[in-house]
């Protein structure tokens, strides 16, 4: 009888043959083929990579994936068993150096490399037919198309640029033209933030007093927004995430799409009102300074974010925090933050995630050990069996916006 296929033994990378193939399909040819990169590598981490010793090496620099990562991880199944063995090793590499600079997320590396090979592909020359091609079935959406023509290093773009002007004015785009996607994510957000409005101040079990600022400030300004007219919530730069946040909350979702796809339609034309010739290059490149105009600018409430959590950090060092006496409780992303600021603020927040994680590590091995997620309470006042998603937001509180692991 045959065999069954082995598992690699690292993630597959998905195959790219030629433009034409990537433009055989409706949609955005950068976010679908990101979108299947990233779920045939969390599937590997599920199957495979959480039991490599270079992934677990990877994940415990980068001190576990990043908050949206690791929400997919946390609802994938098996993931409770999967996880509590693999935060063993990643809480206790983050309390051991709390001051290390983390690495990047492993998963947002492996989908930057897999959107920077289509693009790349992209670019090395269509042809007349991959062109109607690449109309027909609509292009790229606008973030990848910034992202395109932000980092050609030559090529035709104008022309790439100036079609994505034409779909803003011929018809009402869609999220799919204005943010990209799909993003799985999305209602996961809506849903941490429904629970933020229930709580009032972080407490136990234990939540990130910084983390919870920021996310509260999130909440507030996206209720703002979409309390605004339409034509008002379009004049503030949205990143993508915070574009589609903002569209489920919206009670006139259409309208606030077709303001923002005029605001970028207005920005294209500024792209394309300047004359190339003029200033030396070849007729279907961008100058500098075009360039800049369509670089995407700081999304406000990611900016609003910032400032709420340097703010709450402020607080904490400076002994005027409202939070208090849960000021100290920080995830292990935020500790590093205090060392700036304060370094006796920093030292009581490191030995208090020192103290929490050793307990968590408590709970954790015996969990494996007993290989059972009973739900026990142990001394520390969360259940033994939710350990794991407790370490999850130990490591970064805003894997559950702010709120308690749950």
């Amino acid at each position: 009888m045959p065999s069954a296929a082995p598992i690699p033994r690292g993630p597959s990378v998905l195959l790219l043959g030629s433009p034409a193939g990537l433009l055989g399909r409706p949609g955005c040819p950068a976010c679908w083929y990101t979108a299947e990169t990233g779920d045939a590598y969390l599937s590997w981490f599920a199957l495979e990579g959480h039991g490599d010793a270079d992934m677990i090496t990877r994940v415990c620099a980068s001190r576990g994936m990043c908050a949206s990562h690791t929400r997919r991880l946390l609802d994938q199944p098996g993931a409770a068993a999967r996880l509590t063995a693999v935060y063993r090793y990643v809480v206790r590499a983050a309390i051991g150096d709390l001051g290390a600079e983390p690495a990047p997320c492993p998963a947002c590396e492996q989908l930057s490399a897999a959107r920077d090979r289509v693009l790349g592909l992209l670019l090395e020359g269509l042809c007349e037919a991959d062109r109607r091609a690449y109309e027909q079935h609509g292009g790229l959406c606008l973030p990848h198309l910034r992202r395109a023509v932000l980092t050609a290093a030559h090529g035709d773009v104008r022309w790439l640029v100036r079609f994505m002007a034409s779909r803003l004015s011929d018809a009402r785009p869609g999220m799919d033209v204005l943010a990209g996607g799909p993003d799985p994510d999305a209602q996961a957000r809506a849903g941490h933030r429904g629970a933020l409005a229930r709580r009032l101040s972080p407490g136990q079990p234990w939540t990130c007093s910084v983390c919870w600022a920021a996310a509260s400030w999130e909440r507030t300004s996206l209720a703002d927004l979409a309390a605004a007219s339409p034509a008002s919530a379009a004049r503030d730069v949205l990143c993508s995430m915070h574009l589609r946040d903002l569209v489920l909350l919206a009670p006139a979702a259409d309208d606030l799409l077709g303001c923002h796809a005029a605001a970028q339609r207005e920005r294209l034309g500024q792209v394309l009102d300047g004359k190339p010739r003029l200033l030396g290059i070849a007729p279907g490149w961008l100058s500098v300074r075009a360039r800049r105009v369509l670089a995407e600018p700081d999304c406000a409430v990611c900016d609003g974010m910032r400032t709420a959590a340097g703010r709450a950090t402020g607080q904490i060092a400076a002994g005027r925090s409202e939070l208090m006496p849960a000021a100290f409780r920080l995830c292990v992303r935020h500790i590093r933050g205090l060392r700036a600021v304060d370094p006796v603020a920093r030292h009581l927040a490191s030995e208090a995630a020192r103290e929490y994680g050793a307990a968590l590590l408590t709970e954790l091995d015996e969990a494996v050990g007993k290989r059972t997620q009973a739900p026990t309470v142990g001394g520390s006042g969360h259940a033994r069996g939710n350990a794991w998603r407790q370490a999850a937001a130990f490591l970064d509180g805003a894997v559950f916006g702010g709120c308690p692991a749950s």
